[in-house]
């Protein structure tokens, strides 16, 4: 049976390779990245979020990976690494599902970019967005402020003003030399200064790694 992961709002899963038409998502990269315009909603409709999957084998032993989620406006930049994930065995094909509750954020026009950013241990094949409405009335009954997945996410805010999602201590494998040192470029581009792996970026976000 499928379990499933419910951290920062968002929810997660592991599953093998399923070919079902019906999970096909609207928008699909043979990559592992994509992006797409916000389309206007169906009649009575709002957006409620977003459902995130791609397809992926194994190619090392320790995977560290993020899916990154961003609009070109500068409403939202997102790094998520779930705290459980599901490892195929070499040879097979594996498919992660998430979805994301940020409907409330975006607006018709928006550009969304979406990616899969692998520093170690993982091929991607596809990755794929489809959009989650729900009924109108609905929606304003249950809506509170623009909170950003529904939560308040300030201590896991970056200098740059993007947020790392992760429980994951990523710096322990990198310090035993299981990770590239530069993994947390890789992640976040050329927008932070590196001196020292700039440790104090970690500071407000580290204590709530997990500690295996």
């Amino acid at each position: 049976m499928a379990q499933m992961l419910y951290e920062f709002n968002i929810m997660s899963t592991s599953l093998p390779n399923v070919n079902d038409p019906r999970m096909t998502p609207k928008y699909m990269s043979e990559s592992s990245s994509l992006s797409f315009d916000v389309p206007s909603c169906p009649k009575n409709k709002r957006l409620k979020g977003i459902n995130v999957t791609f397809k992926y084998s194994v190619s090392g032993v320790d995977l560290a990976w993020f899916c990154k989620v961003s609009t070109t406006n500068g409403v939202f930049d997102l790094m998520y690494n779930p705290k459980v994930f599901g490892k195929p065995e070499f040879g097979e094909v594996g498919i992660w599902l998430s979805y994301w509750p940020i409907g409330n954020t975006l607006e018709f026009g928006n550009t969304v970019h979406v990616s899969i950013v692998v520093m170690s241990g993982l091929e991607v094949h596809e990755c794929g967005v489809s959009l989650v409405y729900s009924d109108k009335e609905t929606m304003e009954n249950n809506m509170g402020g623009l909170e950003i997945l529904g939560g308040n996410l300030s201590g896991f805010e970056l200098s740059t003003g993007a947020y790392y999602l992760c429980r994951r201590d990523f710096l322990r494998l990198m310090e035993v030399g299981r990770l590239t040192p530069d993994w947390f470029r890789i992640l976040v581009g050329d927008t932070i200064d590196y001196t020292g792996m700039a440790l104090d970026i970690f500071k407000p976000i580290l204590c709530v790694f997990i500690k295996s």
